[in-house]
């Protein structure tokens, strides 16, 4: 996830993964530029942000080129939102509709459970008073 005014942040954008790349490279390693793999998410502001935004995805067709040291073009895509191992964020720095999505995943696995732990008459009445004040 890149922030930064939208004047500056392509060109930022792009010094670090030619800077990114020449690393991975050092060590003997490739950066995958598969979508889904190595994409960017930018979260600009400033003058200018609205033209960047559909630059971004009518005129550079939601990738990003950049050079490697050793000449050669590559590109990743721009994606909307940041994901690493099941979890979003916006590039607008939100997780507000992860954790919505968490917790209505969590209410529909437990609700079942809850149900049959609070009509149950073998549950003490004190135990299933604490489990609704949660």
């Amino acid at each position: 996830v890149v922030y930064g005014l939208a004047s500056e942040i392509v060109a930022r954008t792009q010094c670090a993964l030619a800077i990114w790349a020449a690393v991975l490279q050092r060590f003997g390693l490739t950066m995958n530029t598969e979508k889904g793999k190595s994409e960017v998410v930018f979260g600009f502001y400033g003058p200018g942000s609205a033209q960047l935004k559909h630059d971004i995805d009518h005129r550079y067709g939601g990738v990003v080129k950049f050079t490697k040291a050793d000449g050669t073009v590559a590109e990743v895509h721009a994606s909307k939102v940041y994901k690493h191992v099941g979890t979003k964020q916006s590039g607008h720095g939100s997780m507000v509709d992860e954790v919505k999505m968490r917790c209505t995943l969590v209410k529909g696995t437990t609700a079942g459970i809850s149900r049959r732990v609070l009509n149950c008459e073998g549950v003490d009445i004190a135990v299933r008073r604490l489990i609704v004040s949660i």
